[in-house]
């Protein structure tokens, strides 16, 4: 990107950055929507801020989306003003509410180069680092702890904007996630398969070492397996539980085992809470593509109380913004999607074909080829065609 466009996005961004639509003292929030295969934007009080003109969209942060048509990204503002920051190569990410980056390929004698340059939506470019890229995800949030990973081992790690690691690099030690507000990150060791996962904090101190990790901490606990539990681990339903940041088990689970054979894509705390299985008085949790054939469900809290129980479905899918999705079939045997929310409540009054995770308090869903938005305060739905 040359000086002009700089120039160009810092002043462009200055003068839009506040989006004060509501009157209010917070800026308008961006609410994706999808209408007939491409995405546009409505404000909180659902009023449409972009047309759905967009391919793809993601990270939708406080003050900007970052969205992709015609072989272009642009950054979205608050007020649908568009901004262009990059080609196809450029993949953008957004780390936190206010800053992006930007990756291209620098030419050189001996090969190419990564780069990446950080921006803030406010001031334009503020750091540059090279050889790592960003990794798409939604735990890099402050310029403090970017997550990153290597263009040749495509091991993650995390580093500030000065491009300084945060953690000793070893390509057969992956960084699965660092959350800044707990002080703990999750880590894989390939020398170390009876032990390969561990909780550590922000020196690498190791808290505790487990057979296997879910990815991340959420809502302060992470999915995990011990050592002594690591014979186990071929079986499909396999003892573990959910652990805080010292490493101290708070709920014992059986782990429904996916076919990879791993409890990292395990279901997760969300919202405060996590849909399982209750039987015989022990929770059973499911990962995802397990194959289970119960329709008895439940949802658990935090401390591993009870919160709804004997729920009919075939899955109740995790939390997102205090919601998710309740799957059962009708009589023809046609998978149909609702919303249920923390108490166990079914709050949509229709059945829909897909819902998707809730978004600023909204979640996109089609039902016979028509594009809706669902508040996920209420269950209200809204036809996406009908946004002015």
């Amino acid at each position: 990107m040359n000086i002009r466009k700089l120039v160009l996005l810092f002043f462009t961004v200055c003068m839009a950055a506040f989006c004060y639509g509501n009157g209010g003292k917070e800026p308008d929030i961006l609410i994706p929507y999808r209408l007939d295969g491409k995405w546009g934007f409505v404000n909180q009080r659902l009023e449409k801020v972009t047309d759905a003109e967009y391919e793809y969209r993601r990270d939708v942060a406080k003050y900007f989306v970052l969205a992709y048509k015609n072989a272009e990204w642009f950054v979205i503002l608050c007020d649908g003003q568009e901004i262009k920051v990059g080609n196809q190569e450029s993949n953008p990410v957004a780390i936190g509410d206010e800053y992006f980056t930007i990756q291209e390929l620098i030419p050189r004698r001996d090969g190419e180069r990564y780069k990446t340059t950080i921006y803030s939506v406010f001031d334009g470019e503020i750091a540059v680092f090279y050889d790592w890229r960003v990794e798409i995800a939604e735990n890099s949030k402050s310029l403090e702890y970017i997550k990153v990973y290597d263009s040749v081992w495509y091991n993650c790690n995390y580093m500030n904007a000065k491009g300084e690691l945060k953690f000793p690099y070893d390509e057969y030690i992956d960084m699965y996630s660092f959350d800044e507000s707990l002080g703990r990150g999750v880590m894989r060791n390939d020398n170390e398969p009876k032990q390969r996962c561990a909780i550590i904090d922000k020196d690498m101190n190791i808290i505790k070492k487990f057979s296997d990790l879910s990815e991340k901490f959420s809502d302060g606990l992470i999915a995990g397996i011990e050592e002594d539990e690591y014979r186990d681990l071929e079986k499909l339903e396999i003892p573990g539980g959910y652990y805080d940041v010292n490493g101290e088990k708070r709920i014992s689970v059986i782990f429904h085992k996916s076919p990879i054979k791993s409890i990292y894509l395990m279901q997760s705390f969300n919202s405060g809470v996590l849909p399982c299985r209750i039987v015989g008085g022990e929770i059973h949790v499911m990962g995802n593509y397990s194959t289970y054939e119960e329709n008895d469900w439940g949802i658990i809290d935090t401390e591993g109380n009870i919160i709804a129980s004997h729920i009919t479905a075939k899955e109740i899918e995790e939390f997102s913004g205090g919601v998710a999705n309740i799957i059962t079939e009708n009589n023809e045997g046609k998978e149909e999607v609702r919303l249920i929310n923390t108490k166990g409540e079914i709050i949509t009054k229709d059945a829909f074909d897909t819902i998707e995770e809730c978004v600023n308090g909204y979640c996109v869903a089609q039902k016979d080829g028509e594009d809706y938005l669902i508040s996920a305060k209420d269950g209200k739905s809204y036809r996406c065609r009908d946004f002015k």
